[in-house]
């Protein structure tokens, strides 16, 4: 065996232990944080039934590791009807309506949930279940996989993350290439240290509505 033969291997075992070592913090604190948000998650639930008609929660297709679809619940922020419009629309107009900051079918409690990705809230149950980590790339929706480069489809060789590296950015990414490409840099980067900064630094910047609509 060279020298080079073991480097790859200690990498990759290192690697594997990483991943054992993530996927352990993901379950524990995704499963801590889901117990320790219920009352908020009771008041927000009242809150969006009283604001309008419809359900509290929303279920949406995204997709994962190695192309998986798998589906995510999130507190309703739209009236009713809206979200199936949203769905239909060709990609560059979904692009360009995410940017809108008085998007018209948001509703007046949405608005309030984004602002402070509030409304994220129950994705933590995905983490819980392993579909998604609390730290990794932007969960990918199902029109994204029209995008054929190969540098696009790395982003589907990791478990997608609650928070990314995107959000450590002052500004928010501009478009869905930028966002992408931050993704890339996190995946060719990532390490436990990594994922701890991501996480210390969202949380204050999540609950002072920075980069969110």
């Amino acid at each position: 065996m060279t020298h080079d033969d073991k480097s790859a291997g200690l990498n990759r075992q290192s690697h594997r232990i990483y991943l054992l070592t993530k996927r352990i913090l993901d379950f524990l604190l995704s499963f801590i944080a889901i117990i320790g948000f219920v009352p908020i998650w009771i008041v927000i639930s009242i809150l969006i039934k009283l604001d309008s008609p419809g359900p509290v929660f929303v279920r949406q297709m995204r997709i994962g590791r190695q192309g998986k679809p798998f589906d995510v619940l999130k507190f309703r922020t739209m009236y009713v009807g809206d979200d199936e419009i949203h769905k239909s629309l060709p990609a560059q107009t979904v692009e360009a309506i995410l940017k809108l900051k008085n998007d018209p079918r948001v509703t007046p409690i949405g608005r309030i949930l984004r602002k402070y990705s509030l409304n994220e809230l129950p994705l933590l149950l995905s983490v819980l279940r392993g579909d998604m980590s609390l730290v990794g790339p932007r969960p990918a929706l199902p029109y994204e996989l029209a995008y054929d480069e190969d540098w696009y489809k790395r982003r589907l060789e990791v478990t997608p993350g609650l928070v990314g590296v995107w959000q450590l950015q002052r500004t928010y990414p501009s478009n869905f290439e930028e966002m992408a490409k931050l993704d890339i840099w996190y995946i060719e980067h990532q390490s436990l240290w990594l994922d701890l900064r991501i996480i210390l630094e969202t949380i204050p910047a999540s609950f002072g509505g920075h980069g969110a609509y």
